[in-house]
């Protein structure tokens, strides 16, 4: 029974982790929002879920972390990666690819995106346009 238990708990703890990590870089950004440490101050966050159908079937998608300036058409997109490898520029292009999905000022508005890890990016990534944030930045971040 023991050896059962640790295994359940094994399995769920790093997904439990993930759901904790999303509030955190919620409330991150949060506070830079508050600092002016992001390249628009916003007036809403949440997160976002969607659908679309391929061959037939109805998928799911979400996207972590949706800010806003209703004024400005300011958007960022962000997705949180609670993983023991570093993010890859496959999340940022899947991410690009759910922001096309959310229907809010298409003409006008201006798209930033937002990726925060556990352990760090690839090298890759970090030649894209994209804000990156692992918990040593955010660390930093919150003692300057």
């Amino acid at each position: 029974n023991v050896d059962r238990a640790l295994t359940k708990i094994r399995e769920e703890f790093n997904p439990y982790v993930g759901m904790i990590f999303e509030q955190v870089c919620r409330e991150f950004l949060d506070e830079l929002n508050h600092r002016t440490g992001l390249p628009f101050h916003f007036t809403k966050i949440g997160n976002w879920w969607g659908h679309f159908r391929e061959d037939g079937v109805r998928k799911e998608i979400e996207i972590d972390i949706v800010t806003l300036d209703e004024d400005t058409g300011d958007i960022l997109f962000a997705e949180c990666k609670w993983q023991n490898k570093k993010v890859g520029i496959n999340t940022y292009y899947k991410l690009r690819e759910k922001s096309k999905l959310v229907k809010w000022h298409n003409d006008k508005r201006r798209e930033y995106f937002a990726l925060f890890s556990r352990v760090g990016f690839t090298p890759e990534l970090k030649k894209e346009d994209v804000i990156l944030f692992d918990l040593k930045d955010m660390e930093k971040h919150l003692k300057s």
